[in-house]
C-alpha cells in the first residue's frame, strides 16, 4: 500500500511501517488488522495490510506505542514498548501464528442460552471474536479507494415467491464499502423499521453497526450449530435484549469452522404487529474477500412485506379497515470489482490543496481527499489546507469528500496533471447558498423564507431524520393555533424548507420516532434563505 503523507507544514510527520508475516511459511499476510495503542490503551490509528504484508501508519505526535495485529485465522500478535521520535519513521516486522486451537463445544445447559455478557472459554465468545475480527476488516476496507462496481435492484414477488417484476434501480461505480446504513445511534433509538406519515423504511446491518457499542449494548448472543452435522458453518446468533421497544433485528453471523471467515448474516425483524408480523420480513448479507485479503460485503437484500388497505362493513355500522398481505418487495444490490490500482511512481509528486465553505464563509476542515491509483487518504486542516506527497504521476482524478460538497454542481471531483517532483494546486469551494435554493426550490417560491440544511448523528450525515419546524399562526380575528411543516432527510442528510413564513418564531426539530434529538430556534426576513445544520444533542 502507498503511503499519503500528510502534513500541514513542510515538516514531516513521524510514522511507523510495519510489515506483517506468517512465522510457518515467511509468506506475507495481507489483510491482516494492525492497531497501533496508546499508553492509555486507546487505539491511535488503524489500518490494513497490504497484499505486500505493509502497512504505513501516520501518528499524531511522538511518543512510545504498542503494536497490535489481528488476522483472521491467526492469533493475535503484539510488541510493547516502540517508541516514536518528532518527525521520525520507523520500521517493525511482525510474524504471527496460525491459530491451531479448537473451537470450544458447544454444551446444550444454561450457558448456551442469548446472554448480553459472553463468558471466555465458551463457543459464544469464540465466535465473537471471530466475527468481530472479520467486520473490522470490512470496516477498514470501506476507507480503501477500491473501484467497485455496484448494481442495486428491486424485485416484487407474489406470496409465493413467484418473480411478478424484476429491475435495476441503478448501476454506479463506487469506493470502499458499497452498502451501508444510517448511524447507530438512529437504530438504537428509531428502530430498525421506521415510519413518517405513509411511509415506511428497513434498514438492514452494516459492519460498522454491528460492531457499535449500541447494537453490543442491546443485543444478546448465542452460539448456533447447523442442524446438518456436514454443514461447515457456525453461527454466532443475536437477538434484541427483553426490554427493546422499537422494532429491531435477530439473526445468525455465520462463520466458517475451518478458516474462522465470516460467510454471511441472515436477520429477521422484530417488534411488528399484525400482517407486517405475520409476513415475517428480513434479509442477508453476504461477504467476499479480494485477491489482496481485504473483505467486502459482496451483495445483500431485504425482503419487505407488501401490504394491501382493505375496508368491510364493521359490525353496528360503519367501516372496519384492515392490512392484507399481498406478497413482497425485495431489494439489493451485488457488488464486482472493477480495476486494480495503476502502478506507482517512483519520485512522489505533490499536491496542494484551498479549501472554502461559501455557507459560513469559513474554511473548509475536515475534508478528505482521495487520488485515484493511492490507496490512502489525506484531511483538511482548520485552515482548510491539505499537502501530500504522492507516489504517483500522470493524470489523476482527484476527489473531495464532505458532507456539503457534491449536493450541487461544484469542482470537489477534479482531473490534475501531476508531475514527479514538482506541486500542483487544487481549489475547491462549497456552492454558496443561491446555488443551493436555485436547485431545490422552484422560481414560484423565490419571494419566500426557507431553510435548507444537513441532519447528523455522532456527526455523521443521517438519511431519513424527520425534521418538523413549528410556528404560532393566527387563524381568525383573535385565535392563535400552532401550525407545522414536516419533511426528512434526503440523500446524505439533506433536507429542504422552501416555503416558511416570515416574521415569526420557529422551532426547527429533528426526531426519531417522537424523541426531539436536535432543536433550533431562529426567525426568517422576508424573502431570506438560511443553512441550518441539526446535529444530534443539540435539544434542550
Amino acid at each position: 500500500m502507498a503511503a499519503l503523507l500528510l502534513s500541514a507544514s513542510v515538516a514531516a510527520a513521524q510514522s511507523v511501517e510495519v510489515r506483517v508475516r506468517a512465522d510457518s511459511s515467511g509468506q506475507a499476510v495481507p489483510g491482516a488488522i494492525v492497531r497501533v495503542i496508546g499508553t492509555d490503551g486507546t487505539v491511535v490509528r488503524q489500518g490494513l495490510a497490504s497484499e505486500a504484508g505493509r502497512l504505513v501508519l501516520t501518528l499524531p505526535e511522538a511518543g512510545t506505542y504498542r503494536l497490535r495485529v489481528d488476522a483472521i485465522g491467526y492469533r493475535r500478535t503484539e510488541i510493547e514498548g516502540v517508541t516514536i521520535g518528532a518527525g521520525e519513521s520507523v520500521r517493525r516486522e511482525l510474524t504471527i501464528s496460525r491459530e491451531v486451537t479448537r473451537l470450544p463445544t458447544l454444551v446444550v445447559n444454561a450457558s448456551s442460552r442469548c446472554a448480553t455478557e459472553l463468558d471466555e472459554g465458551t463457543l459464544a465468545f469464540a465466535l465473537w471474536q471471530d466475527v468481530q475480527t472479520a467486520l473490522t476488516v470490512v470496516s477498514l476496507t470501506a476507507e480503501e479507494p477500491e473501484r467497485l462496481r455496484m448494481t442495486e435492484w428491486e424485485r416484487t414477488t407474489s406470496l409465493t415467491g413467484a418473480v411478478l417484476e424484476e429491475r435495476a434501480v441503478r448501476v454506479r461505480l463506487t469506493s470502499g464499502n458499497p452498502y451501508t446504513t444510517i448511524s447507530p445511534k438512529a437504530l438504537e433509538i428509531g428502530g430498525f423499521v421506521q415510519r413518517l406519515d405513509d411511509s415506511v423504511s428497513y434498514f438492514a446491518p452494516d459492519a460498522a453497526l454491528l460492531l457499535s457499542d449500541a447494537f453490543v449494548r442491546t443485543h444478546c448472543f448465542r452460539a448456533v450449530v447447523p442442524r446438518d452435522r456436514n454443514d461447515p458453518l457456525l453461527g454466532l446468533g443475536f437477538e434484541p435484549v427483553g426490554d427493546r421497544r422499537v422494532p429491531d433485528i435477530t439473526g445468525v453471523l455465520w462463520v466458517d469452522a475451518v478458516s474462522r471467515e465470516l460467510r454471511h448474516i441472515e436477520f429477521n425483524y422484530t417488534g411488528l404487529s399484525g400482517a407486517e408480523k405475520a409476513a415475517r420480513p428480513g434479509g442477508q448479507t453476504r461477504f467476499a474477500r479480494l485477491p489482496d485479503g481485504r473483505w467486502i460485503v459482496d451483495d445483500w437484500v431485504i425482503r419487505m412485506p407488501r401490504l394491501e388497505v382493505t375496508r368491510k362493513p364493521a359490525t353496528g355500522g360503519g367501516t372496519a379497515w384492515s392490512q392484507k398481505l399481498a406478497g413482497y418487495t425485495e431489494r439489493g444490490g451485488r457488488v464486482e470489482r472493477v480495476a486494480a490500482p495503476a502502478p506507482l511512481a517512483v519520485t512522489p509528486a505533490l499536491l496542494v490543496g484551498s479549501f472554502w465553505d461559501s455557507l459560513t464563509q469559513a474554511p473548509l476542515a475536515g475534508a478528505m481527499v482521495r487520488v485515484a491509483g493511492v490507496a490512502d487518504t489525506a484531511w483538511s486542516d482548520d485552515q482548510g489546507r491539505v499537502r501530500a506527497e504522492l507516489p504517483v504521476g500522470g493524470t489523476r482524478l482527484v476527489t473531495v469528500s464532505h458532507p456539503k460538497l457534491g449536493l450541487v454542481a461544484d469542482r470537489s471531483v477534479q482531473t490534475v496533471a501531476l508531475v514527479p517532483g514538482k506541486e500542483t494546486r487544487i481549489e475547491v469551494a462549497v456552492p454558496s447558498l443561491s446555488a443551493f435554493t436555485g436547485l431545490f426550490c422552484s422560481p414560484a417560491a423565490a419571494g419566500n423564507a426557507g431553510l435548507l440544511g444537513i441532519t447528523y448523528l455522532d456527526a455523521v450525515p443521517t438519511t431519513d431524520m424527520a425534521v418538523r419546524v413549528t410556528w404560532l399562526a393566527r387563524t381568525g380575528t383573535s385565535t392563535l393555533q400552532y401550525r407545522n411543516a414536516t419533511g426528512k432527510s434526503g440523500a446524505r442528510g439533506l433536507f429542504t424548507f422552501c416555503v416558511l413564513p416570515v416574521g415569526q418564531q420557529l422551532r426547527v426539530e429533528m426526531l426519531a420516532g417522537t424523541q426531539i434529538l436536535a432543536t433550533e430556534e431562529l426567525e426568517l426576513r422576508a424573502g431570506e434563505f438560511r443553512w441550518l445544520d441539526l446535529r444530534a444533542g443539540t435539544a434542550p
